[in-house]
């Protein structure tokens, strides 16, 4: 069996709630917006690297999509990293990609092009780079646990800025009122990816909880579910110091949640604990059609 191909795309991305195209190929020239697929059978995995230079407070997670005749079901979407920095000055932060398995088939000769976006708040730059891998199997060996492909990603976010309440993840940043249905033919939540960004306006600690809501037989089998994703903390920016920016990513696999086909998701975020300010829960479900 022939191996991988790996391609990817990176782009400035500077305008919150905008998405763009991912346009560069590193040192390579001219722009190059388009990925014409390879001989191969599917998108096995996407990685999406992000790096912000935290020229503003606040908080915000990123997303992305891939478009175009060369990948069943487009948009495919898939989740990023989160941030949160509660001064402008003496940031830095370096992260790994977040990794997000697909098992989409290809159409051969087809176009993919790879838009990305962040949402929250701040007046931020970011450099956002995508990677495709394009193989003749559905996906690498350690994932297959009680997962079906292709994956599905449901891709939402949403603010928290209410200690103890529960707020609505109804949102795609530029698309206000995204697509919430569960796809016919899918039974299961596989996988959960999340970030989350605080900008811990407030002294305190916060542990972040993702809510799926909904009665028995609504669009979860056994009704709600509530998942501790995430936890933070710290104190009031003292005169003379530099925080450092924080960022929490984190992912689920084999969930096990039942879900109802082509029902309505109900997605909420939890901010417990202390209030830390404003915070942004980015949350991907990867949804499977496998049964639970």
């Amino acid at each position: 069996m022939p191996g991988s191909i790996w391609m990817q795309r990176n782009a400035d991305v500077a305008t919150i709630d905008s998405r763009d195209v991912l346009d560069d190929d590193g040192e390579l020239t001219p722009d190059r917006a388009q990925i014409t697929v390879p001989p191969r059978s599917s998108v096995s995995r996407v990685l999406f690297a992000t790096g912000n230079d935290f020229s503003a407070t606040g908080e915000s997670s990123t997303h992305g999509r891939l478009v175009g005749t060369g990948i069943d079901g487009a948009p495919v979407k898939f989740g990023g990293n989160a941030y949160g920095v509660n001064t402008a000055t003496g940031n830095y932060r370096d992260d790994p990609a977040v990794e997000t398995p697909l098992g989409r088939a290809t159409k051969s000769n087809g176009t993919i092009t790879v838009e990305a976006e962040f949402s929250g708040a701040g007046d931020v730059d970011y450099e956002m780079g995508v990677g495709l891998e394009f193989r003749n199997e559905p996906v690498r060996g350690y994932y297959p646990e009680k997962a079906d492909y292709p994956l599905w990603p449901l891709v939402l976010e949403g603010d928290m800025t209410t200690v103890d309440s529960s707020a609505a993840l109804a949102t795609e940043g530029s698309v206000t009122a995204p697509d919430r249905n569960i796809p016919d033919g899918y039974k299961s939540i596989w996988g959960i990816q999340f970030s989350v960004g605080a900008d811990h306006a407030a002294a305190g600690s916060t542990v972040w909880i993702l809510h799926l809501s909904g009665a028995s037989g609504s669009w979860l089998q056994d009704g709600d579910q509530r998942i501790p994703v995430a936890g933070g903390g710290g104190q009031a920016v003292q005169t003379g110091a530099d925080p450092t920016a924080t960022a929490c990513t984190g992912s689920i696999t084999d969930a096990n949640v039942g879900i109802m086909p082509t029902a309505v998701a109900t997605v909420n975020g939890v901010m417990a604990g202390d209030d830390a300010g404003t915070s942004n829960m980015n949350v991907t479900l990867l949804l499977s059609p496998r049964a639970v």
